[in-house]
């Protein structure tokens, strides 16, 4: 590892707090209490302990804490967690931890960083935007989690879990919220006993806004929110040792969000392409492609890089369902606890959006039905010995997923005439999987300071392209795609070891070597074969040190790593067909440190600085990228060579901070007050480190009037400097269309709780 890395970070977290950072999210241990840190229980290790006794890194925050740093959905949560970048092509998640991430949008890919709510694995892209309902915490867990979480949880998992029931007394929280952009929310929350044996809980979310993008086409207003979001939980002791909890959720959305995009490239296809009345020329008269031209409108060509502005001249739409229900029983025997989860999950997706990023009719992009569903069962048992040395977990999964398209719509109004002869392709096609893994992990404690652990997981699983038929619907005309349907079976060995030495009762030293992997799979969008991808393999060497100081007043952690990263699965653009493929292309090393340090200064301030520094770059990479053709206008594939460039959304430093402070008044009221600072260095969107994200800060804060009687009020705003970051970047052959992140928000939430 770079020495000099090394220590220029440690002299970098010293210096935090001068440069505009922030976490207050995950922070390490709550919030300031009189008492000092507040101590935070986590389940990383599939068993509740102690943030700061859990041998690996781990960003854990309450939902209290990430309401107050005005964190309120996946794609904020990296604000407030170092070396964590999430984006969003689209609707679908682009999720990266310590450089480790995919950008693939297609079904039947999954994210490099697995996504647990309540224990139940969201394997859709799509799902991996959440909006935080009835959130009690949520974990980031660094590094991979190849023995405990097996499959996808390469650069790591994020868990979110939701409010357990109450069972002593009834709890209801309301709050409605008014702010800039038109926005209006509302939330519920209930919980309470049913009798001595039984419990439930009621939430409900709902939100709208007019939209932050204009689309200076026809002057509309893009990017607005109209979604809301239910969750129900039942929960009743069958005995004194045996519980069942049923949950049930469904989030709907019927907006344009994640449709607009601006153009990126300073030449885009659509300023040289001629217009359509003048291509028509070229063709006999009473020829369909003629009369397909003639019906296409000739419009001057007009794009923008600006943030949050669009030519857009395609109808947006985004129309997501997603749904599911689990049932979770747990048994207590005298010296284990098992634990069963089924669950099953219904996603259906419809969109539309204009992807050449112009206001010419050159490529719409559109989902008429893309569908996922989802069957997991996991059995879990774990030891509970009490003071015994030793203390162990074993388990099996079992997943069934169906993920597709009935169909993809391309169209080419113009480009299909002229190089197919249709203005339209339809492409429709689903990838089922079939996973089964079997792991189990034991510690040993030598002494009161020494422990080592074991683990291993052995995973197996079948992935199957049916079809993808190609589709003319001009001709009424299907083309299998050639070599579907097709069918790969991939296995995977992912242990793990750790030791963990406690020099004091609150400082602990641990290391840990872990495998990890994520899944083989297919692009059912590429037209031109059943080309699957071999999974990606991750071999990773932690070590840390987590402590408590000062009477519990102090926390601090730091994490080192060292990734060796092979099989990369990169999405290449075919020179020939124009298609985007899926390929095995690289290797990589990746290293690092993670840092953070907590403290309440007071009974009234507590502050928070993390940090993450990263070196990720391509070892051995040779592939294709889409680079300007001034000439031609829009994109041309070119072959490069990527060895040793930056990967992908890898910042090489990413700080946070935040400042709390909290003001008892003789009214029996309080005053809280948040501030969160967040910087990052700038990081590339393509292996070629062609297009590039300058470095930013952000800044958020939140200043509440908290009454007696259960009432309180809040003044919020967030990305204070209006600062435009860009969300994605997507490099098509009519040039670069791109997707920023929201402007500045603000608001008033007027809340009751009791």
């Amino acid at each position: 590892m770079n020495k000099k890395m090394i220590a220029g970070g440690f002299a970098t977290l010293m210096l935090a707090p001068a440069v505009a950072a922030q976490e207050p999210s995950i922070r390490s241990a709550g919030g300031a209490k009189s008492s000092g840190i507040e101590e935070i229980i986590v389940t990383a290790q599939r068993r509740s302990q102690n943030l700061l006794d859990t041998p690996m890194s781990i960003a854990a925050a309450t939902g209290e804490a990430l309401e107050s740093a005005g964190v309120v959905d996946t794609l904020s949560l990296s604000m407030v967690t170092p070396g964590l970048v999430v984006g969003s092509s689209a609707v679908y998640a682009q999720t990266y931890l310590r450089g480790i991430g995919n950008d693939s949008t297609t079904p039947g890919t999954e994210s490099s960083v697995a996504v647990y709510v309540d224990g139940v694995y969201r394997a859709q892209l799509i799902s991996g935007l959440q909006t935080f309902v009835n959130l009690e915490r949520v974990e980031v867990l660094k590094g991979p989690q190849g023995t405990l979480y097996g499959r996808n949880a390469l650069g790591g998992a994020i868990n979110i879990v939701t409010r357990d029931i109450e069972r002593n007394e009834m709890h209801l929280d309301t709050a409605f919220t008014v702010g800039n952009k038109g926005r209006r929310e509302a939330r519920f929350y209930a919980s309470s006993p049913l009798g001595e044996r039984a419990g439930a809980s009621l939430g409900a979310m709902t939100s709208r806004s007019d939209g932050f993008v204009t689309n200076l086409f026809d002057g509309s207003r893009l990017e607005e929110d109209d979604y809301y979001a239910l969750q129900a939980r039942f929960t009743f002791d069958v005995s004194e040792r045996t519980n069942l909890l049923i949950s049930a959720d469904r989030f709907e959305r019927d907006d344009t969000r994640g449709t607009a995009y601006g153009q990126g490239s300073a030449v885009p296809l659509a300023a040289v392409l001629p217009q359509a009345s003048m291509l028509a020329q070229a063709f006999p008269e009473g020829s369909l492609a003629r009369a397909q031209l003639e019906g296409v409108a000739d419009r001057a060509a007009r794009f923008t890089n600006e943030p949050w502005q669009v030519h857009n001249d395609a109808p947006a739409m985004n129309k997501t369902v997603d749904q599911g229900i689990s049932v979770k029983l747990t048994h207590d025997f005298d010296v284990l606890q098992f634990t069963s989860i089924s669950s099953y999950r219904d996603l259906n997706f419809e969109g539309l959006f204009d992807a050449d990023a112009s206001s010419r009719p050159i490529f719409t992009f559109g989902a008429r039905d893309q569908v996922g569903r989802q069957f997991m069962q996991d059995f879990q048992l774990v030891s509970t010995l009490g003071d015994s040395p030793y203390s162990w977990i074993a388990g099996a999964m079992y997943i069934e997923d169906h993920s597709g398209y009935q169909n993809i719509r391309q169209i080419f109004p113009v480009l299909g005439v002229l190089m197919a002869g249709v203005p339209e392709v339809q492409v429709d096609g689903q990838i089922d999987t079939e996973a089964v893994a079997v792991y189990a992990q034991g510690s040993y404690d030598f002494n009161e300071s020494l422990r080592a652990t074991l683990g291993v997981r052995y995973s197996d699983e079948k992935k199957t392209m049916l079809r993808a038929d190609t589709i003319l619907p001009l001709f009424g005309m299907t083309f299998p795609t050639p070599g579907v349907p097709d069918a790969r079976r991939w296995d995977a060995f992912t242990p793990h070891f750790s030791l963990e030495y406690r020099l004091a009762n609150d400082i602990l030293l641990y290391g840990l070597i872990d495998r990890g992997f994520k899944s083989g799979t297919y692009n059912i969008t590429d037209t031109t074969g059943a080309n699957a991808v071999n999974p990606e393999k991750i071999t990773a060497y932690q070590a840390g040190l987590k402590g408590r100081f000062f009477e519990h007043r102090v926390a601090a952690e730091f994490a080192a790593f060292y990734y060796d990263y092979s099989d990369l699965q990169a999405q290449v653009p075919d020179p020939n067909s124009g298609v985007t493929k899926l390929q095995n292309a690289a290797s990589a090393t990746l290293y690092g440190l993670d840092a953070s340090l907590q403290a309440a200064l007071s009974d009234r301030f507590g502050l928070q600085v993390s940090a993450a520094l990263l070196h990720a770059r391509y070892d051995d990479y040779i592939g294709l990228s889409q680079e300007p053709d001034l000439l031609n206008g829009g994109n041309e594939a070119v072959s490069r060579d990527f060895s040793d460039n930056d990967m992908v959304r890898a910042p090489r430093y990413t700080l946070s901070a935040s400042l709390d402070y909290r003001l008892p008044l003789s009214t029996g009221a309080t005053i809280k007050f948040n501030l969160n600072g967040f910087y990052s260095s700038s990081y590339y969107f393509d292996p070629a480190n062609r297009v590039e994200q300058g470095g930013y800060t952000l800044l958020n804060a939140r200043l509440s009037y908290l009454f007696a009687k259960g009432f309180s009020v809040a003044g919020w705003g967030r990305n204070l400097t209006d600062k435009a970051v860009l969300s994605s970047h997507n490099p098509f052959a009519m040039g670069d269309a791109w997707q920023w992140n929201e402007p500045r928000t603000y608001g008033v939430t007027l809340q009751y709780s009791f």
